[in-house]
């Protein structure tokens, strides 16, 4: 599959270390829903892209940052000069893609929506016209996709909300967010993989962390992996977390063996 010549990305500099390609021409993208049509081919295009990157392993590229339908590449310019990355790039960016080949991992993570997990869906609820119950019901039916990884480490945003589940952030952050809690807002859900400031609408909490530094990957989510949720009670949250603590669990039973994405 390849994108026409009108999705070619546009390519400008960051600085004198980076490059971003741009595959809207410059249109402001503040959520998935402000993208083209073809939004699912872009970003496809960009995960193909940076998946080819990574493989040349060139010592002068230092990072590869994919986003909705944006590539930011540093490099390092004592290693490589501008013109060089592009040269190199040009390449795999004509090149056609493959589906399979921007497609990431399936996970199924364990969520409690129970009492102080998922404080606000009583509110979500009512904004959204429909009960707590329902809430949970769309939201556990739901395959998200990671679209964009940052923020913090390890924080993915995902894609794929039931839409009558969309809601603005809310008007007055917290201070401190407990890491784990599952939010949602704009269309999107996120999961914070560390305690901090947030303005999302916190509907659960997952068992397991998202970044942890004694991990062989500390980041557990990429961009193309797809997430389903199960629900499990407070209970059995407490039991899988000091399960994962002592290393009776771990990511690996997050990997959603049910052949139901």
């Amino acid at each position: 599959m390849s994108l026409t010549k009108q999705h070619n990305p546009v390519w400008f500099p960051l600085g004198d270390q980076a490059l971003m390609l741009d595959f809207t021409g410059f249109r402001p993208v503040t959520s998935p829903d402000s993208l083209a049509e073809n939004a699912d081919e872009i970003a496809q295009k960009i995960r193909s892209l940076s998946k080819r990157i990574a493989a040349l392993n060139h010592a002068g590229i230092t990072d590869i940052v994919p986003a909705l339908s944006r590539l930011m590449i540093r490099f390092d310019p004592a290693t490589i000069s501008t013109a060089q990355v592009k040269q190199i790039l040009l390449p795999l960016i004509d090149a056609p893609f493959d589906k399979e080949e921007a497609t990431g991992r399936h996970w199924l993570l364990p969520i409690c929506y129970d009492g102080d997990c998922g404080p606000d869906i009583e509110e979500v609820a009512e904004r959204c016209h429909i009960s707590p119950e329902e809430v949970i019901e769309r939201h556990l039916a739901c395959t998200l996709e990671v679209s964009v990884m940052g923020f913090m480490p390890g924080n993915g945003y995902m894609t794929g909300v039931d839409p009558s589940l969309t809601l603005p952030r809310r008007s007055n952050p917290r201070v401190a967010v407990p890491e784990r809690s599952v939010g949602i807002a704009i269309g999107q859900c996120v999961i914070y993989p560390l305690t901090s400031p947030g303005g999302w609408h916190l509907i659960g909490r997952v068992a397991f962390p998202l970044f942890d530094t004694s991990r062989d990957e500390p980041i557990l989510l990429r961009t193309g992996d797809k997430v389903r949720f199960t629900r499990i009670d407070q209970e059995m949250l407490a039991h899988q977390e000091a399960g994962y603590r002592s290393g009776h669990f771990t990511v690996n039973d997050l990997i959603d063996k049910s052949g139901a994405l």
